[in-house]
């Protein structure tokens, strides 16, 4: 996979990108970078900034997304559109409760901001963002779109408010249609507090609702056609908990196994009393 677009500060931004052309700003998303491919037999790989994962070992932070990848992704569209399917790199990011408390029964599970062609470079953002939408998948809201490079000040831009939680956007990303990006944010504004779970791992698994998320599994699990099994529930359940809940995972906060296992235990007893 091509390598993670660098997004630098607005005071660090390429030379001449508010100079020249048009500027497409977006709506900016706390989370971690996630990028994709689909190998030319159909088959998907994912990765962070700098790794690629195991499939059969995605960390639980990043469940969430993947699976929304491989679940609406639509492979079809995607051979369709491109002949040679491992020359295409896509970007983007996966939402997960780090300094903004998002609403996470509503917001999706990845954003599409970028793509890369290896003969191409990195997409223009209208082209992108059809794309995304053709496949099936979120990009990142546009706040205004073809505004004048020339016209644009970005040390006069206010961040406008989320579109996913009532407060403040995390930032804005400013693009161009060569590729060339930067970041901006409001370092004046208040950070809202997150909350996180406890540290140990029986008080955080006293800490979470298992049986509304198992209730919310299921009906993703309905609409997907998909059988209500322990197993198809624990999967939903911690994929959910891994993007609310990323710094107990991240840091080794607690132990995972222990942790997978009392909460397959809780999800067993909600599934045996339905």
């Amino acid at each position: 996979m091509h390598r993670y677009p660098e997004r630098p500060r607005a005071r660090n931004a390429p030379n001449g990108l508010f100079d020249r052309g048009h500027l497409w700003l977006f709506e900016a998303i706390d989370g971690a970078p996630l990028r994709f491919q689909l190998t030319d037999t159909g088959a998907i790989r994912v990765g962070d900034a700098t790794t690629t994962f195991d499939l059969r070992a995605v960390p639980i932070p990043y469940r969430y997304a993947v699976q929304e990848i491989r679940d609406q992704i639509d492979r079809d569209a995607l051979f369709e559109a491109v002949p040679a399917l491992e020359t295409v790199t896509f970007f983007g990011v996966a939402p997960q409760r780090r300094s903004i408390p998002y609403e996470f029964d509503r917001i999706p599970g990845f954003f599409g901001s970028d793509i890369r062609v290896t003969d191409r470079g990195l997409l223009p953002p209208d082209v992108t963002t059809k794309i995304y939408e053709e496949l099936g998948l979120t990009t990142l809201a546009p706040i205004e779109k073809e505004v004048r490079a020339v016209d644009f000040d970005p040390n006069r831009h206010s961040v406008p408010p989320s579109t996913w939680y009532d407060g403040p956007a995390f930032g804005t990303i400013v693009r161009n249609k060569t590729g060339e990006s930067a970041f901006i944010a409001d370092d004046d504004a208040p950070v809202p507090e997150a909350e996180f779970a406890p540290a140990t791992t029986e008080a955080f698994v006293s800490t979470i609702d298992v049986e509304t998320r198992c209730e919310r599994a299921t009906t993703a699990l309905n609409q997907a056609g998909t059988a209500v099994t322990v197993d198809s529930l624990f999967d939903r359940v911690i994929a959910a908990i891994g993007r609310e809940y990323p710094a107990q995972f991240d840091d080794g906060a607690i132990d995972q196994h222990a942790f997978s296992s009392a909460l397959r235990s809780e999800i067993h007893r909600w599934h045996t009393s339905q």
